[in-house]
């Protein structure tokens, strides 16, 4: 073949994947996601994203391409690697199923995939790059080849075929070197990605009031590193009981949510991380989500629905289409109800009946307080509209406004005394220690209190001082628990603060009455002892909602742990922000038993009496308070005769 010819042919070819292959990416960017007009703002938005790779993969001069000092960015200045860190990082492109740098499958037309596949072409000119020549035949299956992606990603197949018969140019020498160039770079740009890209958050909410339009732009949170870490805390052999009772629910027909509520430090992250890790090996995992009070967009009920939305286009086939055509219609998601209808329940629905999947939501009381109760309703009363083959486990603690709300989908609860759930932890300690004998079994296990998260502390300290066969154990605490314990009063803190600017006064005085409670405490006692009177009825209902966070409340607060008092009360543990006046916790509670007792005198009759929690507690515990506080004047309801009869009636021993 005449050589010259031969080399126009690899030129030309060298000039299709340099120049239109440049203009596909920019389609790619401004098409899908983020036209022109709207480039700066979007880019704004993700600022914080690109920061993570700024340095290691996008240089100076391109960041300040992005970020100009003046003037608005404009992709027409963005190469190649410009415009793959960020079709990759802020654009929520998934990898095509063969992955990044494997030739896609005809039958797959995904984005993705032309975007790969004008990659591979490229390669597999540059491979002729010695010779810089190609035949015609190859010269015709090249171009050909090439040209389905380009026209796919939006190039007119007017301009392909006019740039193959326009004369050759004196540039078109360039195109080999550009090409080489291109190569290089992208090749140094994808070993850089792949050391930062599991660390980079996909796409955020980008501008506010402004409708996403596709499904790149919902929240998409990664939280594989936060179950594999807690997955490690999980102790094979455990909880059977509880993943048959699942098992069942998950195969049978009868219910499709499934809620779980147990107290803090019972396990239900470990649970539910376990959960996650399980069905998605079997392919069952359609989504899952873990809320934290702490993070504003974890706890987001908008956000929970997009990120719910955003895992199930990679898991659930053909849901991610389905979305995608929705979304398209500028359906409104101002409301709640109205993100649940359109990310969620129209695209399921629009769905073949398929293999039952199961979404998690772990936590579900962190969701944001202010919205929390829109989001429980929603969850009662439409979360059953998903089809019949969608399952949803919801764990968490048994606050008033969880139960009350979701009490008539029957939740599930673990005690702390439930035989089950001891066992789990006997299982767990002995397989920790393995060389402690059944009499040092058993009194670590009492110490737990039913606390697994207490248990796990202490199985860590007894292993890092290496204790013998018969430890005493009278000496030992867990100390590692003390940093919880301040993350949940630094959690009621915050919630005290929403509805009371000064929350010093209210929170030191539950602190001091939890401190020296040592008994279930009916809430009227409590209210006493805090002065809340019953003209306060919001303020009392707010703070009961937000106490029921961090603590049991049934009938009456519960503290769910002896360590607690023991902390609070700096028994063994060092000085935190928490430390509770016991002087004041005693005078407080002797002052509510005093009342109780005051009512019980003014009767007529012994017969008159009638049991309530408030005065059986008063009977119970009210003398210790007396005795506590040291008042001498009032050292006469120790020896009344009437109140000390009904001590007798009610509490023989």
């Amino acid at each position: 073949m005449d050589p010259l010819k031969a080399k126009a042919n690899y030129s030309r070819i060298c000039h299709l994947l340099v120049d239109k292959g440049g203009d596909v990416l920019r389609n790619a960017l401004h098409a899908a996601i983020h036209p022109p007009s709207t480039l700066a703002s979007v880019l704004n938005a993700n600022k914080k994203t690109l920061q993570k790779i700024r340095y290691s993969v996008i240089k100076a001069s391109q960041w300040d391409l992005l970020f100009p000092t003046s003037g608005a960015p404009d992709s027409k200045n963005f190469d190649i690697t410009l415009l793959t860190a960020l079709l990759r990082n802020i654009c929520g492109f998934s990898a095509p199923a063969t992955g990044w740098n494997v030739m896609p499958p005809v039958s797959d037309t995904s984005i993705s995939a032309n975007i790969v596949r004008v990659k591979m072409f490229r390669n597999e000119v540059y491979g002729h790059i010695p010779t810089a020549s190609l035949d015609d035949i190859t010269f015709e299956t090249l171009w050909k080849e090439i040209s389905v992606p380009l026209v796919n990603l939006g190039i007119p197949q007017n301009d392909i075929d006019e740039l193959k018969v326009a004369p050759l140019s004196p540039e078109e020498e360039s195109y080999i070197e550009r090409l080489k160039e291109w190569k290089q770079q992208e090749d140094d740009f994808m070993s850089k990605l792949n050391d930062v890209e599991s660390e980079v958050v996909k796409l955020r909410q980008t501008v506010e009031n402004v409708h996403p339009s596709l499904v790149e732009q919902l929240a998409k949170f990664n939280f594989a590193g936060k179950i594999r870490d807690l997955c490690r805390k999980f102790q094979d052999g455990t909880r059977k009981w509880l993943f048959d009772k699942l098992s069942n629910w998950f195969g049978s027909e009868e219910s499709r949510i499934l809620i779980l509520t147990a107290g803090p430090s019972v396990g239900k992250s470990v649970l539910s991380a376990k959960l996650c890790e399980l069905f998605r090996e079997r392919g069952q995992l359609a989504a899952h989500h873990f809320c934290d009070f702490r993070n504003s967009d974890y706890s987001n009920p908008q956000r929970i629905l997009q990120s719910l939305a955003s895992q199930m286009c990679d898991n659930v086939e053909g849901f991610r289409d389905k979305l995608t055509e929705i979304l398209r219609r500028e359906h409104s998601r101002d409301s709640l109800s109205d993100a649940f209808r359109v990310l969620l329940n129209d695209p399921l629905h629009a769905l073949d009946r398929h293999d039952p999947m199961l979404i998690i939501v772990d936590a579900l009381d962190e969701s944001k307080t202010d919205e929390k109760s829109e989001l429980l309703e929603l969850i009662s009363e439409r979360f059953c509209e998903l089809p019949d083959w969608i399952k949803i486990f919801i764990s968490s603690r048994p606050e008033l406004q969880v139960r009350k709300i979701l009490e008539h989908l029957h939740p599930w609860e673990i005690r702390p005394d439930d035989e089950d759930h001891n066992h789990d932890i006997e299982l767990f300690v002995r397989h920790s220690l393995p060389n402690l004998d059944d009499n040092s079994i058993r009194s670590v296990i009492s110490k737990c209190e039913g606390s697994f998260l207490y248990a796990y502390y202490l199985v860590s300290e007894l292993k890092e001082k290496g204790v013998g066969i018969e430890p005493d154990l009278s000496d030992y605490i867990s100390s590692g628990i003390s940093g919880y314990y301040e993350k949940q009063f630094k959690r009621l803190r915050m919630g005290i603060q929403r509805f009371k600017e000064d929350t010093s006064c209210l929170l030191n005085s539950f602190i001091n009455i939890v401190a020296v409670s040592k008994e279930p405490l009916p809430i009227k006692v409590l209210f006493k002892c805090m002065g809340l009177s019953k003209d306060e009825f919001e303020i009392r209902k707010a703070f009961l909602d937000i106490m029921s966070e961090i603590l049991p409340v049934y009938d009456c607060l519960t503290v769910y742990h002896k360590s607690l008092w023991d902390w609070l009360t700096l028994n063994g543990y060092e000085e935190h922000a928490f430390v509770a006046d016991v002087e004041d916790g005693n005078r407080r509670l002797w002052r509510a038993c005093k009342k109780q007792f005051c009512e019980i005198d003014a009767l007529k009759s012994v017969l008159e009496f009638q049991i309530s929690p408030e005065n059986r507690y008063a009977l119970k515990n009210g003398w210790k308070y007396l005795v506590d506080t040291g008042e001498v004047d009032e050292f006469r309801w120790l020896v009344h005769v009437g109140i000390f009869f009904l001590r007798l009636k009610f509490f023989p021993n």
